[in-house]
């Protein structure tokens, strides 16, 4: 990779970002026209804008004279920043803010060197201060990166994404969203779907079916409890027998008004909105798909809001989770308890299932750039902070959620008690009196042909073992599981690998979303992650059934 950048960029090109229209003395011009006061020309490198709410003017200069000595062409990014001032003011940014931006940015460009490779560790010693408090360092890194993905064809060594990235994190390093575990996220999910699976006569039956669409959308889409919440009535759209969901993106920096979305969906996800459309219609006209007898304690009570959500969230706990399913919440964990498969040790939080679709769709293969559009980031470089929960799904029981988006939920919810309440006092008798029993070294084979699909028989669908089994071969079969769960990790590693990649390099062509032998990787890197997954889950199913 290059020490210097070279970019080939004219001052009359607008190439590096699409957001832009005409030349820069055009934009600036037009800006002017507005009555916006700003005092700039294309030509010089001394700007300002007046702020007329705070009385106070705000300078940017641009020169980089200082640098003429410097292995890097000024004069590109000195018309980079100009042009990025220009975006931050029509996307209607507060002038301290975008001259703090720009000030910034360009004292990173000045310590780097143009981010050369030799400039790099007094970048980051004077970029980021280590007497700096996190806030500012992560602020200062997230300046940089919004810049970066600005300047399309700039291009910087990757150990410079690598730095700017864990500046990026350090504020959320120590406050990393705190999943709650894989039993707990497959009972709530077994629940929903037992519940929900045909018409109760519960009365609250049709009020808490937004947890099954809750459930049902926000695992698969990762948009935000207040961009569910906001759901039109009307957000479903049929197109050429296929259904497009219009989402509501609320978190949108270049647009404070909420900007619409729309993606495709499953039948089964826009059957279940049209059933509930159906029921509720009748009622009264609200603004959103969602709506609860709460909605008439609102200040606006045509509209379904995050508080209704979270309540009617508690409601159904209470009254279907732990009174009609038998479910118990620990909530101290100091408090002594009776070890048991009732035992909930935390609720799953509205926002939870952003992050499981974050994974999901990673573990679909999604390129990071496809990834961000779906969960409505401003920044592709926002999912870094998805990567800390990865290692979360090495937990085999999620493999019961996530494998194709098809959560096996047709076949756990009819067995929900044997499945999960009485697992681990299964008796083995229907696995032992299968009709056929070809002995291996260890266990044995019920498929007469012994046409095995994988390489081990420990992970084929066909291998059981007995009782007798397990205690004679227990250490072995744990040293098994135990080189699976390795195997599954550097699958991960390697997917992850994959994955920041594309983050770093989105803007080649070799690695954007629409490089067919990239996403080939991604693909191939997903389904190697799902397949050492699926073995795993499978040989812990046969083998704990024994533990107890």
């Amino acid at each position: 990779m290059k020490d210097t950048i070279t970019l080939e960029i004219s001052s009359n090109s607008t190439h590096f970002n699409e957001n832009l229209f005409g030349t820069l003395q055009e934009r600036i011009e037009r800006i002017k026209n507005a009555n916006i006061p700003l005092v700039a020309d294309e030509s010089t490198n001394n700007w300002s804008i007046y702020d007329e709410y705070f009385s106070q003017t705000h300078f940017v200069d641009f020169n980089f004279e200082a640098l003429s000595s410097k292995l890097f062409d000024t004069k590109q990014f000195t018309f980079l920043l100009k042009s990025w001032f220009i975006l931050l003011i029509e996307n209607s940014l507060s002038y301290h803010s975008l001259t703090k931006k720009i000030r910034q940015v360009k004292k990173a460009i000045d310590l780097s060197n143009g981010f050369n490779l030799l400039g790099i560790d007094n970048f980051e010693t004077d970029y980021f201060d280590n007497k700096l408090e996190p806030n500012t360092q992560q602020s200062k890194a997230a300046y940089l990166l919004e810049f970066i993905d600005f300047c399309q064809d700039l291009i910087i060594p990757e150990v410079y994404f690598e730095l700017i990235l864990r500046y990026y994190q350090i504020k959320n390093s120590t406050s990393i969203r705190k999943l709650p575990s894989s039993h707990d996220v497959l009972k709530f999910s077994l629940v929903v779907e037992t519940y929900f699976e045909k018409e109760q006569k519960d009365p609250e039956y049709w009020n808490f079916y937004p947890i099954y669409l809750w459930w049902n959308i926000t695992n698969i889409i990762p948009i935000r409890i207040n961009e569910f919440c906001n759901l039109k009535f009307d957000c479903l759209i049929a197109s050429d027998e296929s259904f497009f969901l219009t989402l509501p993106r609320s978190k949108n920096i270049r647009n404070q008004k909420i900007n619409y979305d729309k993606i495709l969906i499953s039948d089964k996800v826009a059957n279940s909105i049209k059933l509930y459309q159906q029921k509720v219609s009748c009622l009264k006209q609200t603004k959103t798909l969602l709506q609860t007898t709460s909605t008439s304690q609102n200040n606006k009570p045509e509209v379904f809001n995050y508080r209704n959500f979270a309540g009617l969230l508690d409601k159904f706990y209470k009254k279907v989770v732990y009174e009609k399913y038998n479910f118990k919440l620990i909530e101290d964990n100091s408090v002594a308890y009776t070890e048991s498969p009732y035992n909930l040790y935390r609720k799953v939080r509205p926002n939870d299932t952003r992050h499981f679709a974050f994974l999901n769709l990673m573990l679909q293969g999604y390129h990071p750039s496809e990834i961000a559009r779906l969960g409505g980031h401003n920044s592709i470089y926002s999912q870094m902070s998805y990567h800390n929960h990865l290692e979360y799904w090495v937990d085999s029981d999620l493999i019961r959620l996530i494998m194709n988006q098809k959560r096996y939920f047709n076949d756990l919810s009819n067995e929900f008690y044997k499945e999960i309440i009485f697992k681990n006092a299964l008796s083995t008798t229907t696995e032992i009196s299968d009709g056929v029993h070809i002995p291996l070294e260890i266990g044995y084979c019920t498929d007469p042909l012994q046409d095995c699909p994988v390489d081990e028989h420990y992970f084929c669908k066909h291998w059981r073992i007995t009782i007798e089994d397990y205690q004679r071969h227990h250490n072995k079969l744990h040293a098994i599981i135990t080189n699976q769960e390795s195997v599954l990790r550097l699958c991960i590693e390697k997917l992850l690998n994959l994955h920041k990649t594309g983050l770093f390099h989105h803007k080649n062509n070799l690695y954007n979303e629409k490089n067919s032998e990239f996403n080939y990787q991604l693909i191939e890197g997903s389904k190697a992650v799902k397949d050492a997954l699926y073995q795993l889950a499978k040989l812990k199913e046969r083998v704990e059934t024994y533990e107890k």
